[in-house]
C-alpha cells in the first residue's frame, strides 16, 4: 500500500497524501523521538506532532534537495536529515547545511547514544 501507518496509543492511523499534508505516498526514512515522527520522502519532509503535520521543503529551508533519503534523532533533540545531496541538522529553529555533495547521495544515517556520534 502507498499508506504510512502509525501504531500509537493503541490506535491504528493511517497517513497519506490524501488525508494528511504529508509530501509523498513513498516513504524512504523515517524517524520517532517521544511523540514527535519526522518522515522523509522524496519530494519533502514533514513533522508530525499530535494531530499537527508541517511540511519542510528547500523552499522554507536550507535542505539542498527534496529528496530526503535518511533521518535521525540525536539525544540532544536536534534532527539529522539525509539528503540525494548532503547533510542538514535541524536544531527546532535554525537549519544547518552539514555537508553538500552535489553528486553524493546520503543513504543511512544513524546516531550513536553511547559514543554521541552521528554515523
Amino acid at each position: 500500500s502507498d499508506d504510512t501507518a502509525e501504531l500509537f496509543r493503541k490506535e491504528f492511523i493511517i497517513y497519506n497524501t490524501s488525508n494528511t499534508s504529508i509530501p509523498n505516498n513513498q516513504v524512504q526514512a523515517i524517524a520517532v523521538r517521544k511523540e514527535i515522527i519526522w518522515i522523509g520522502t522524496p519530494t519533502g519532509l514533514a513533522k508530525i506532532e499530535g494531530k499537527k503535520i508541517v511540511r519542510y521543503s528547500t523552499d522554507q529551508t536550507t535542505l539542498p534537495s527534496n529528496f530526503i533519503t535518511a533521518i535521525a534523532i540525536d539525544d540532544l533533540g536536534n534532527t539529522w536529515i539525509g539528503t540525494d545531496q548532503g547533510v542538514v541538522q535541524y536544531n527546532g529553529n535554525t537549519w544547518l547545511v552539514i555537508e553538500k555533495f552535489k553528486e553524493h547521495l546520503i543513504t543511512k544515517l544513524l546516531y550513536d547514544e553511547v559514543r554521541h556520534t552521528l554515523w
